[in-house]
């Protein structure tokens, strides 16, 4: 073999060998590439449902479509106080299909019998983003004139945008405020000033209807759930009926109720066994008595529901009425139910009747 043939064929074993180095240089570099990018791709994925399970949590998820509007009945007796187990499991009825993304149009025609605690409660849910889920509820008028009068004088339609003119009204009948775990006590007088007006017809003092409202203001705080904290607004009604003088109040939050409560529960935990505890019910008599103290333990706290029971007696003030969780109690008659459908939140009725 002459050198020049033996030089060439070097060569190429050498470009072979360079060739081969390369090929399999450009194969690891090809799978360090891969793995890089498949190591990205989880670590996105992973990100991505951690993302998802956060905003799912949080409840900021982008919600489906709501479907079509769904007409729903309202009870024919639509009152909170006179007939709660129907009203209750109406507003249960309307929540569930609320959370499956259903908007509802609420039909109150056939309305036979309204009091101001149901349209207090009807006011604050559709105006709760808990429970309306962010979409629109719809709905009419009773037929009947002196309750479609009642849902105008009411100021319902303050709180509700109406394809038709806004009704005039013709005196401010209910006076209504939210707010945030805090006690307005000038809030709680101009209540009682113009209860008191109406009522009696006069600018006298009348101290057990300013002592209930700041209680239950006082108890808004008192009964928040520390480990889900989050501020509820509590709603104050006032309706003044112009036939019988009577003022009737509505104050309620639709938080997380007296007896689902961080020192209700702990008082079930450290002193109610199993045999002495059946239901909310065998609570009253303590919850009343004082027993049960507030999270702040403070001598001033824990006083609050037994203060509204103690001035709840006293002669001008009737039908007061307690709906917390699935207990319903009359504090003038004694009885006390056991609701089928519970109320998520703490709901207070009274009324002050003129001297006579």
């Amino acid at each position: 073999m002459s050198d020049y043939a033996f030089l060439l064929k070097r060569r190429r074993r050498k470009r072979n060998w360079k060739k081969v180095n390369y090929l399999k240089r450009k194969a690891v570099r090809e799978r360090k590439k891969r793995q890089r990018f498949a190591n990205r791709l989880k670590k996105i994925r992973r990100r991505k449902l951690h993302f998802h399970i956060n905003e799912k949590r949080k409840g900021l998820l982008k919600p489906k479509k709501p479907n079509k509007f769904q007409t729903i009945t309202v009870p024919s007796n639509f009152s909170l106080v006179n007939n709660s187990e129907e009203v209750l499991e109406f507003f249960a009825r309307a929540k569930k299909l609320l959370s499956n993304r259903i908007q509802l149009k609420f039909d109150l025609s056939e309305v036979t019998q309204m009091t101001p605690d149901s349209i207090a409660l009807l006011v604050g849910s559709i105006t709760d983003d808990r429970f309306s889920r962010g979409l629109s509820v719809a709905g009419n008028a009773p037929r009947k004139k002196a309750l479609k009068r009642l849902l105008i004088e009411s100021g319902f339609y303050d709180h509700v945008v109406s394809s038709d003119p806004k009704p005039r009204r013709h005196n401010s009948a209910l006076f209504h405020q939210k707010n945030k775990f805090k006690v307005e006590n000038d809030v709680a007088k101009s209540v009682c000033e113009m209860a008191v007006k109406h009522t009696f017809g006069s600018n006298e003092k009348f101290t057990p209807i300013f002592a209930i409202i700041i209680e239950c203001m006082a108890n808004t705080l008192n009964h928040a759930n520390l480990d889900k904290p989050r501020k509820y607004r509590w709603w104050l009604f006032l309706y003044t009926n112009p036939d019988t003088k009577v003022s009737s109040f509505c104050f309620f939050d639709l938080g997380v109720g007296i007896f689902e409560s961080l020192p209700v529960q702990n008082y079930i935990r450290r002193f109610m066994t199993k045999l002495s505890f059946q239901s909310n019910l065998d609570l009253l008599d303590d919850l009343f008595a004082g027993k049960i103290s507030s999270r702040t333990k403070k001598k001033e706290r824990g006083k609050g529901i037994p203060e509204i029971y103690e001035h709840s007696k006293h002669p001008l003030i009737r039908n007061f009425v307690l709906i917390a969780n699935d207990v319903y109690c009359n504090l003038e008659t004694g009885e006390n139910i056991k609701n089928e459908h519970p109320l998520m939140g703490t709901f207070l009725y009274w009324e002050l009747h003129p001297n006579n």
